[in-house]
């Protein structure tokens, strides 16, 4: 067996390990244990990326989840996207895309410091609103599905269009 396949069964394992304990202590708390999980599932991702020297996009794997749930929504419900975008997964979109481009806009080596701390600053704003307020639509059980949207939707397109500029004023 060559190391790369030892040493990635390992890692899973590992990890389905910690995933199995995790569940078991946090699944019928208050916080739950959705968050954790994830995060571990990002780390063991990108930790098996590295071990088989592959770059691995941190918005294509957020993203991965809610293109299921969207077909899961199309298959049961008959107002398909309004149902989708009615449980604020938009928001999470929203943060992927914010935290891919303001990532590239970090490391960038261009200079133009004023405007970029400026177009950071407004996009850090909206991925943080976006992250909470997606975390508030989780919890509470009645939620007006039309202001959601609305809410949704604006914090996306300013999200989107902070992202471009942050895009636009990195290195590429």
């Amino acid at each position: 067996m060559d190391s790369h396949k030892e040493e990635a069964g390992i890692l899973i394992h590992s990890f389905a390990a910690a995933h199995a304990v995790i569940a078991f202590l946090l699944a019928n708390t208050v916080i739950g244990d959705t968050v954790i999980l994830t995060g571990l599932t990002y780390a063991m991702i990108e930790i098996l990326g590295g071990i088989y020297e592959v770059k691995v996009s941190p918005a294509k794997i957020t993203l991965t989840p809610l293109f299921f749930e969207y077909l899961h929504s199309y298959i049961i419900a008959p107002d398909k996207l309004s149902i989708f975008l009615g449980k604020g997964e938009l928001f999470i979109v929203s943060v992927a895309i914010g935290a891919n481009a303001f990532g590239s806009l970090v490391v960038s080596s261009k200079v133009y410091c004023g405007f970029k701390i400026m177009v950071s600053a407004i996009l850090m704003i909206c991925i943080i609103i976006s992250s909470l307020l997606f975390a508030v639509i989780s919890i509470e059980q009645a939620q007006d599905i039309i202001k959601i949207q609305l809410i949704s939707g604006i914090m996306f397109l300013l999200t989107f269009f902070s992202s471009a500029c942050c895009i636009l004023l990195a290195d590429k």
